[in-house]
């Protein structure tokens, strides 16, 4: 007859503290028939062995296996499990206890519950030998609900990453102990609810946890250097799980730092998980290899350690020093733009000059005649003001330097966000074209921040937002002849679009005093004769980049010429804009072009009508509408015309 529970303890070096485990054993409510302790020997070089043969002398249901080699604790629980004859199993710490009548409870509790787990309400940390002397109490707070997967993210709020009560069943399910590393309970607690199994808290029970009583082997790990290496084996497995953003963070991470925290670091990711999380938990396969790349770790008291930990207190102190943290960060960004601008061409000063003062004597002559207000919200009126002062009477070759243009018309995103944008890029360009496409100009002084392609972030942004349309669609971004684009900015993303296909004709719908920046900018580019300004005397002029200054007047000529193109693009501009602008973009299908690419943020104070660029016109399926995973509460919709 098969014994009711199963309980597995995994040995190693542990003979001041096994008998006392063992005993607590006995003292569960089962009669010794009831129950087995099977007891594996990790290849333990105390006296651990001796200990252990002495107690199975004393109680006829403990049975002992040894490994001769030490193989780690994943390997030791997995060989008490191949070994157990119970269809429900229970792993014991050799270091830890069991208060009288627990694993009776949670037995009765799988029974009624009908689940694949059992954990402890409370886990109790004393310290030495004393069970009195309590450091901590852990309790968790799921009542009668199941355990979320989502707590595996917080260890004091997940039960499943430490020692539980589980069927043999869900064992065989998830493959059993993770053998790769050195977090294997930890390892089995994600393996366990992503597998989709249901685990419930016991009310009532407790686990006694001893601490500070000699080294345990969480604080080998952590002294070894090890956490962050162990935490990314688990990830590994569970890759499909997260959003592509989070698994580039996970794959790009360096493990051997181990003064930051993986898991801190990867909860600040937005989206953290994949979009079908739900439908793909339980569908993973945990018997098939993964393949990790090996790391070394660097032991926290070697003399690399000690550099690493003079680093956190170097940066501890930085982050309490705003300013200080600011300067730092402004030298950092300085030199290595410096560093990339020796790799640009330079600056084509001459056209530059002359292609601004010709644009500034124009905007001269016409900027009274615009009428453009209408369209405007409040704070880009200021803004407006603010640019055309600067153009008139200070704008240089540097001009994306300035405060404003920097923050409203350049990309600044965190280091894996670029690299998640690359990513991307270099799957859906060729090689050779991608690098071409990437280049950047030395006109404007733009922010050079990438070293692998000497460019700058906001070019990497610019052209993966078409290639995320391409890949989202399905379209040849090679074969788009015709764009038209409301808000420019300074005029990058035509820029771009020019590289890719140079026989494309860009329309820019933006603000005058923008469209007169642009003219300078991609002028000085693509040349004089490849940029014209929209007058409302001549129709869109095929090849070239037009320029249509947001007028009244011009844009009703615009609309009369029922210009068509292949797409229409706003990143953002039509979100920020109010329901005159938006209702003009709508109520006249985008100025008739095939497919949208729109970028849209969440309604906030500032912008309160962003959320409206989702009222798609109905000649149109919106095919794509997913929050960006680079950025939080922002988002792509990709539409097509019925």
């Amino acid at each position: 007859m098969s014994p009711k529970l199963s309980i597995i303890i995994p040995c190693y070096n542990c003979e001041k503290t096994l008998r006392e485990a063992v005993d607590s054993c006995y003292v569960q409510g089962f009669s010794e028939n009831e129950f087995e302790i099977v007891m594996v020997d990790d290849g333990s070089t105390d006296e651990t062995r001796e200990l252990m043969k002495r107690l199975a002398e004393e109680h006829a249901n403990l049975h002992l296996f040894f490994h001769e080699k030490n193989k780690g604790g994943g390997a030791a629980r997995n060989t008490a499990v191949a070994n157990s004859k119970s269809e429900v199993i229970f792993c014991l710490d050799s270091d830890d206890l069991l208060p009288p009548d627990t694993l009776n409870r949670m037995l009765d509790y799988l029974d009624e519950k009908q689940c694949d787990g059992i954990c402890f309400e409370k886990s109790i940390k004393f310290r030495n030998t004393n069970i009195n002397n309590i450091e901590n109490i852990d309790t968790f707070p799921y009542d009668d609900n199941p355990i979320p997967f989502l707590s595996l993210l917080e260890w004091k709020l997940s039960p499943v990453v430490v020692v539980f009560m589980y069927t043999k069943k869900s064992f065989n399910h998830t493959g059993g102990y993770p053998t790769n590393h050195g977090f294997d309970t930890q390892g089995f607690g994600w393996r366990f609810l992503s597998s989709g199994l249901k685990a419930y808290v016991c009310p009532g029970t407790s686990y006694l946890h001893r601490v500070n009583f000699h080294q345990s082997y969480y604080l080998r790990e952590y002294n070894a250097g090890k956490v962050n290496l162990n935490m990314r084996c688990i990830l590994y497995e569970h890759l499909p799980l997260f959003s592509e953003r989070a698994q580039n963070f996970i794959t790009t991470f360096n493990p051997s730092d181990f003064t930051k925290d993986l898991i801190t670091e990867l909860k600040k990711i937005h989206p953290l998980f994949d979009k079908n999380l739900e439908q793909k938990i339980g569908t993973l396969n945990y018997l098939e290899k993964i393949n990790t790349l090996p790391t070394p770790s660097i032991h926290r008291n070697s003399l690399l350690g000690l550099w690493f930990r003079i680093k956190l207190k170097i940066r501890i102190i930085i982050e309490n020093m705003p300013a200080l943290k600011l300067l730092l960060g402004k030298i950092k960004r300085r030199l290595i733009s410096l560093n990339i601008s020796l790799y640009l061409p330079k600056p084509r000063k001459k056209d530059f000059s002359d292609n601004y003062h010709y644009a500034k004597s124009l905007y001269e002559k016409n900027s009274e005649s615009y009428k453009y207000d209408k369209y405007l919200m409040s704070d880009w009126k200021q803004n407006t003001n603010t640019i055309e002062k600067f153009f008139l009477n200070d704008f240089s070759l540097s001009f994306l330097r300035h405060h404003l243009i920097k923050s409203t018309m350049f990309a600044h995103l965190p280091k894996e966000a670029t690299s998640l944008q690359k990513k991307l890029l270099e799957s859906f360009f060729p090689k050779n074209k991608l690098g071409e496409y990437l280049k950047e100009n030395s006109e404007g002084n733009p922010i050079l921040n990438d070293l692998e392609y000497k460019t700058s972030g906001n070019i990497i942004h610019h052209l993966y937002h078409l290639a995320k349309l391409g890949e989202e669609l399905g379209l040849d971004i090679n074969n788009i002849n015709s764009y038209t684009e409301l808000g420019g900015g300074y005029g990058n993303m035509a820029k771009i679009a020019k590289r890719i296909n140079p026989d494309a004709t860009y329309t820019i719908i933006d603000i005058p005093i923008f469209i007169f920046i642009q003219y300078v900018y991609l002028s000085t580019l693509l040349g004089k004769d490849s940029v014209v300004i929209f007058d409302g005397t001549k129709g869109i002029i095929p090849h070239k980049v037009n320029l249509i200054p947001l007028d009244e007047e011009l844009i009703k000529k615009f609309i009369d010429l029922k210009q068509t193109s292949d797409i229409f693009i706003s990143t953002w501009a039509l979100s920020e804009s109010n329901q005159v602008t938006q209702s003009l973009v709508r109520d006249n299908n985008y100025f008739n072009a095939k497919y949208l690419l729109l970028a849209y943020q969440q309604a906030n104070s500032s912008f309160q009508f962003s959320q409206d660029v989702v009222k798609v016109s109905e000649i149109y399926n919106i095919k794509y509408n997913s929050v960006t995973e680079y950025m939080p509460d922002n988002y792509y919709l990709f539409a097509e015309r019925k």
